[in-house]
C-alpha cells in the first residue's frame, strides 16, 4: 500500500512503501522463579540430551578458542556466543 506522506522539512509528498508485516511469538517454559510448565517441556531421550550437553560444551570451548586467538590478533571481529568481551 502507497500512501502519500508529508516531508514537512523538503516540502515534498513522498510515497512510503510498507513492505512487510510480521509477528514475533515468545514461548515461556519458567515461570519467574524458574519453574517449568511440564506441559511445555520437548519430549528428549537421555541419548538426546547427552548430544545436546556434548553440542554446548564443544560450542563454549570453540568460543574460547576464538577469543583467544582475536585477542592474539589472529582472528578479526568474532562475536562470542557468551556476549562477553573479553574471555576470562
Amino acid at each position: 500500500m502507497t500512501t502519500p506522506i508529508c516531508c514537512a522539512k523538503l516540502g515534498l509528498n513522498m510515497p512510503e512503501n510498507v513492505i512487510e508485516k510480521f509477528e514475533v511469538k515468545h514461548l515461556k517454559i519458567l515461570d519467574e522463579k524458574g519453574n517449568a510448565d511440564t506441559a511445555l517441556l520437548p519430549n528428549l531421550s537421555d541419548s538426546d540430551l547427552k548430544k545436546l550437553f556434548e553440542l554446548i560444551i564443544l560450542s563454549r570451548q570453540f568460543d574460547q578458542r576464538a577469543l583467544q586467538l582475536h585477542a592474539e590478533g589472529r582472528l578479526g571481529t568474532y562475536a562470542s556466543i557468551l556476549a562477553r568481551r573479553h574471555p576470562r
